[in-house]
């Protein structure tokens, strides 16, 4: 029996933009120490960014309206997903299967589903996060094949499972980097899908959608300074920091366009190539 995934983070990119005020370049460098315990207003704000994700459901709309077509170039390479050594490059790739998964799971693409569910399960377990994953999941993935809705909601249930087993084992950093890790990934997807098909009625909410992740973006920056220091996220710092810098360039929704989606989507590309070749 096959046990069904935490996926549902190609929702990420459907973040509601969540406001902050908080200049992320006066965080100092020394903030990150290397043995400090998890600070609660961090994780508080961190329980408060994932609160904003929406709805599968939303997710679901958003696609069918923008008559995206399923296209399997755009997930990762399975075999990748057996060769993180570290907590933190499984929280971060772990993080990106998820969206692939998700993404998946839309199109109703069952051989791939069954994949990366594999993958997406053994990094749950190398987390130690395998119990919550298979609690949540066992026994219902065969009952909800071809039932995109139901599959959708599981997902969003096994990802809030996973998440919050990090956080009660005092893990922020790795909960932190899972979502980056799926951030990135969801946001390559969504940028591919789109950046060639013009703005139209079914395609405006995604261009809408990605614009919102320059707000997101900030906040994500500065859930990873105040996040245990490693080199991975010391990485992903000066990484999202760049990206910021493409996004700093569209002032509006309406300045989203394919010339500036190939922008951005050189930095997303670059981070998430490095992501999967640690």
């Amino acid at each position: 029996m096959i046990k069904f995934t935490s996926n549902l983070l190609i929702v990420v990119f459907f973040l509601s933009v969540f406001g902050c005020s908080t200049d992320v370049k006066s965080i100092r460098e020394d903030q990150l120490t290397a043995d400090a315990p998890v600070n609660e207003k961090s994780k508080l704000t961190f329980q408060q960014f994932m609160t904003k994700v929406p709805s599968p459901l939303e997710i679901t709309k958003t696609f069918s309206m923008a008559k995206v077509d399923y296209d399997r170039t755009l997930l990762r390479p399975v075999k990748k997903g057996y060769e993180f050594p570290s907590s933190s490059q499984k929280a971060l790739n772990y993080g990106g299967y998820l969206a692939d998964l998700a993404y998946i799971s839309l199109f109703d693409q069952n051989q791939d589903l069954i994949k990366y569910f594999v993958v997406s399960r053994k990094f749950a377990h190398g987390l130690n996060a395998g119990t919550s994953f298979d609690k949540v999941t066992d026994a219902r993935f065969e009952k909800n094949v071809g039932n995109k809705d139901s599959l959708l909601k599981i997902m969003d249930v096994a990802y809030r499972a996973t998440n919050e087993y990090l956080l009660t084992n005092k893990r922020l950093n790795l909960a932190v980097q899972m979502f980056a890790g799926s951030w990135i990934e969801s946001l390559y997807i969504s940028i591919e899908l789109v950046k060639s098909k013009g703005r139209n009625k079914g395609t405006e909410v995604m261009f809408k959608k990605i614009y919102d992740q320059k707000a997101n973006l900030l906040v994500l920056i500065q859930l990873l300074y105040e996040s245990k220091k490693d080199n991975e996220i010391k990485f992903l710092i000066v990484e999202f920091e760049n990206l910021q810098k493409a996004f700093n360039d569209i002032h509006s929704p309406a300045e989203v366009n394919e010339e500036s989606l190939i922008l951005v989507l050189a930095k997303v590309s670059a981070i998430r190539n490095k992501i999967i070749e640690e």
